[in-house]
């Protein structure tokens, strides 16, 4: 000790003896060398070899952090913390997650997706991110582990879906679990001969006639109410689980075998042993089951259409944004001259802004856009022949203007961003995707052609049945099927008139036009090479590809909507029937053609899609209501974002009907009713 003492003595002797300068004063020279001779003397510590975060797993891409009460949401539905942090019945603190520095960022989200067993974490996919100072969700970049440990230090690591997760339970606070939860407890803890006076008290009210206020309602029985919330929680629960099983189980199936059925009954026997004895909850399961049993796989992927094209729009940057300003007078026009920007990033999510309309842009304005672009593109002369099967006009100045590769990547944007496809010539596609070694469909309809003159002269082509007829429509017609590169019209036998017309028709639908096409299709390939993933598998991309005109039905549109129920036997849930009375009675007019609206229209002012996206929308159409005042008149509204319709409570089928056709034929655009 006294050696060590005297050692630092000497050393402040020897700075003090220093001439002090004013970079360097006695002081400061005194405390580096403290400050050296204690670094000296330190321990080194251990690397460490794990680290630990709360991890916390959000249902959409969010710019800032949600509130409280969201988060909360999230948690009460299978989403938020995983289960292994949440606290036990006796614990109040929340563990965290532990995760080696040693793994790969692979293995990472593997563990990080083991944590939700629930949710399709492997199909729809997740950034990892961190909230800044500010609230603001940041994407994390790191390639190993101990680099996101840098970033994340003590927080929180997020999880963001790269598609939104649909919740599977109401928005209404009054029809959600935890009110549902809680009335179940306050039931449970209610003595029986009290629960015998309410029910006697509520009795005797009803027989006098007395009015219910507002908050007033009926009680359901105890035992229905709570069989209602363990069935609904547990379809939730167990619908991804037994999903997953069942294309497993289709997975595993021999190619040479022919045990559909096998397959269908061996997922109902797993499915019966979770409840064999809840009728609901059996339907729940069965349904989900059968829904991925029918999902065709395709040969050259072995995934189906969904998986490919959720697997796509996966890849679209959700955390950056691209505005686009657009004119309702010329769409394809403002479309056409954004994407021509050298600043334009096709790889974010686009933020739509119409001129001159105050809507923001949270999905509804961006489908109104692929809606009205895509239609116009498919009206404009880029493209020409019926609608149900387009093919390509050979136009010389939109090839100079490169006006094809801009309706490419226009075509890439719409289906990476919940956009509809086009309507292509199905043989086309195949010629497009397959190469001109394809055969064309002998079957071909000939009205399809767009150039009359050149259908006239296949079908007179085709009806040759002898030598005489072949000579005589030669003479007539020789010069222009040399024109159409045939060189060899003058040597054609009628026994070669199908080789003949074939290859005729691909010379008019395809040979002719493949400026054109290779412009469109190198167009489709800057959107994330969707044109080398759609030749990798045609026969699946076909429907966005060669989308068939399908018109929406009642019961199509029905199956889009869901209804936010006031509580069972208030006064607001007995206006609501009513409305809701009046509203199927307005769509049956629909379906009768009896007003004059389209199930189109009525979607396109709910959501901003004249069709049901091929992925589907990210939720259904949320039906809520709202207190009509007798002074003024409100026209029904809806939030294209949100997917929600407000109705009026109490309408009548006439009285709603006249509304809507006001609401719907009078308010084009956003923030204008």
């Amino acid at each position: 000790m006294s050696e060590r003492v005297a050692e630092m003595a000497a050393a402040a002797i020897n700075v003090l003896s220093r001439p002090p300068t004013r970079a360097n004063t006695i002081f400061e020279r005194t405390l580096g060398m403290l400050s050296s001779t204690r670094a000296n003397n330190r321990k080194r510590g251990r690397n460490p070899k794990t680290c630990s975060w709360h991890v916390f797993l959000l249902n959409k891409a969010y710019e800032y952090l949600p509130p409280t009460t969201e988060l909360d949401r999230l948690n009460r539905n299978l989403l938020g913390s995983p289960m292994s942090e949440r606290p036990g019945l006796l614990e109040t603190m929340k563990k965290k997650s532990e995760f080696s520095l040693n793994i790969t960022m692979e293995e990472l989200e593997d563990q990080l997706i083991a944590k939700y067993p629930d949710v399709p974490l492997a199909r729809i996919g997740f950034h990892l991110a961190r909230v800044n100072e500010g609230k603001k969700i940041e994407v994390i970049r790191a390639n190993t582990v101990d680099g996101v440990r840098h970033l994340v230090k003590n927080g929180k690591l997020w999880l963001i879906p790269k598609r939104e997760i649909s919740l599977p339970l109401s928005e209404n606070a009054d029809d959600s679990v935890a009110n549902e939860e809680s009335r179940d407890t306050e039931l449970c803890e209610l003595d029986n001969v009290t629960e015998g006076a309410d029910n006697r008290e509520g009795a005797d009210r009803a027989r006098a006639g007395e009015d219910q206020s507002e908050d007033d309602f009926v009680v359901p029985p105890l035992r229905r109410l709570r069989r209602r919330v363990g069935t609904r929680r547990a379809a939730i629960r167990c619908r991804n689980t037994v999903a997953e099983y069942a294309a497993a189980v289709h997975r595993r199936i021999p190619e040479n075998s022919s045990s559909t059925q096998n397959l269908i009954s061996t997922s109902n026997e797993y499915i019966e042993v979770l409840d064999s004895e809840d009728e609901e909850l059996q339907q729940v399961l069965d349904a989900s089951s059968m829904e991925i049993i029918n999902q065709p796989l395709t040969p050259e992927t072995g995934k189906s259409f969904s998986d490919l094209l959720l697997e796509y729009q996966g890849k679209v940057n959700l955390f950056d944004t691209q505005e686009i300003i657009i004119s309702r007078r010329n769409v394809l026009k403002s479309c056409f001259r954004a994407l021509r920007r050298p600043s334009f990033d096709l790889n974010c999510k686009l933020y739509v802004k119409f001129s001159g309309e105050m809507g923001m842009d949270h999905g509804g304005p961006r489908r109104e856009l692929f809606r009205l672009a895509v239609n116009e593109l498919m009206a404009s002369s880029l493209f020409e022949g019926p609608a149900n099967g387009k093919t390509f006009a050979h136009n010389i100045h939109n090839l100079d203007t490169k006006e094809y590769q801009l309706a490419g990547r226009l075509v890439g944007l719409s289906l990476a961003q919940d956009g509809p496809g086009i309507s292509l010539n199905p043989d086309l596609y195949q010629l497009m995707t397959r190469g001109p070694d394809v055969n064309v469909n002998t079957a071909f309809d000939l009205d399809l052609i767009p150039d009359e003159d050149a259908r006239n002269k296949l079908k007179q082509l085709k009806e040759v049945r002898n030598a005489d007829e072949m000579d005589t429509f030669l003479a007539a017609n020789g010069e222009w099927m040399l024109g159409q590169g045939f060189t060899n019209t003058w040597r054609l036998k009628f026994t070669e008139v199908n080789r003949a017309v074939a290859t005729l028709i691909k010379q008019l639908i395809f040979y002719r036009t493949s400026a054109e096409i290779n412009q469109f299709t190198s167009g489709v390939n800057e959107v994330f090479g969707l044109w080398d993933t759609v030749k990798k598998d045609p026969a699946c991309w076909s429907a966005v590809f060669c989308t068939p005109n399908i018109l929406l039905s009642k019961e199509s549109f029905m199956d889009q909507c869901s209804i936010s129920w006031s509580l069972a036997g208030s006064n607001r849930r007995l206006k609501e029937e009513e409305s809701i009375y009046s509203w199927e009675v307005f769509l049956q007019d629909i379906g009768e053609k009896t007003v004059p609206l389209t199930f189109e229209e009525l979607l396109v002012f709910c959501t901003g899609a004249d069709k049901i996206p091929p992925a589907g929308f990210p939720s259904k159409i949320s039906i809520m209501f709202y207190e009509v005042d007798a002074e003024e008149t409100r026209l029904p509204s809806v939030s294209t974002c949100a997917l929600h319709l407000n109705l009026p409570r109490g309408s009548t089928p006439e009285n709603l009907t006249s509304l809507f056709l006001r609401a719907v034929k009078e308010s084009e655009g956003f923030g204008k009713i």
